[in-house]
């Protein structure tokens, strides 16, 4: 069996789990630009099994920085997670959930105890609607244990494993899965473009506090496509009155976009990577809420 590459973050992409839709949510490490946090971001993204369609699916613009080890309920709607404002070397923090029908409205954290300042760590959804989690506490000489918790409150309820001196972690079940339906795209084996449209370049999630970054019509003239590895410019494309632009880039390839004044100076640039495979078509505005994707990609 020949392995395929699905993702081309020039970073890393981590902790894939497969969605009752067939599609693959995963945790994606985003480097966003911004000097007061270099090492960036880790969000959640959706691929389909063939690497098209990719989407966020939560996490790139909502506090904290860090989501990080989806898990995927197998009964109920819920993908469990860990985020956290901070990073250690072996991860950790507070065990949230989203429904994967509406993942940027059913936000909920699972608290374990107001007063409970410990490390939660790869959550373990099980069949009978239950959850277990490794923890360990805020002590530095602490190691992680398995835990059953209260999938409605955090709460710990029983101890599973531990063992003294050793972490332990990423506990799995061993029982039947549910097949799921693969959701793929058609593709050309050997295509070495696909194409990228952008319906309206003037809609974005960004903003600045509370207030949304709002760039005035007619402003945005043409859009720079920038590659990863080597970092050069690939090219720059006309943009619409609409804000809207269309363009052929090359497959498999990490970039980014910056769009432009009249006289090519960055108005806006993307702070993650993207990229499309090759004989495929990537929108970058619709309407995909209900599909658990936002409304607007930039």
């Amino acid at each position: 069996m020949a392995l395929h590459r699905v993702t081309f973050n020039p970073v890393s992409d981590l902790s894939p789990a497969v969605l009752p839709t067939g599609r693959i949510v995963f945790s994606s490490w985003q480097p966003d630009g911004d000097p007061a946090e270099p090492e960036g971001i880790f969000a959640l993204l959706a691929v389909n099994i063939d690497g098209t369609d990719l989407m966020p699916f939560y996490g790139n613009h909502e506090p904290p920085r860090y989501k990080e080890m989806p898990a995927v309920a197998s009964t109920g709607d819920r993908v469990y997670f860990i985020e956290s404002d901070r990073r250690s070397w072996l991860g950790g923090g507070d065990v949230a959930y989203v429904s994967w029908r509406r993942p940027l409205r059913s936000h909920r954290r699972l608290h374990g105890g107001a007063d409970d300042p410990g490390l939660f760590h790869s959550p373990t959804p099980l069949p009978d609607g239950g959850l277990l989690a490794s923890y360990r506490t805020a002590d530095e000489d602490s190691v992680f244990a398995v835990y059953r918790l209260d999938p409605e409150s955090g709460m710990r309820v029983g101890a599973i494993f531990e063992q003294d001196g050793w972490h332990s972690i990423d506990a799995q079940v061993l029982a039947p899965r549910r097949s799921v339906p693969g959701r793929s795209n058609w593709l050309i084996p050997g295509a070495t473009t696909g194409v990228f449209y952008c319906l309206d370049s003037y809609r974005t999630n960004l903003g600045e506090g509370d207030q949304p970054v709002v760039t005035p019509p007619g402003t945005i003239k043409h859009v720079r496509v920038v590659e990863a590895e080597p970092r050069r410019i690939l090219g720059i494309a006309p943009v619409e009155p609409d804000g809207s632009f269309h363009i052929r880039v090359p497959a498999e390839t990490p970039i980014t976009f910056q769009l432009l004044d009249q006289d090519y100076v960055a108005i806006r640039s993307q702070r993650s990577w993207t990229w499309v495979m090759g004989n495929t078509e990537s929108v970058g505005r619709g309407d995909r809420e209900a599909a658990g994707e936002p409304r607007a990609a930039a």
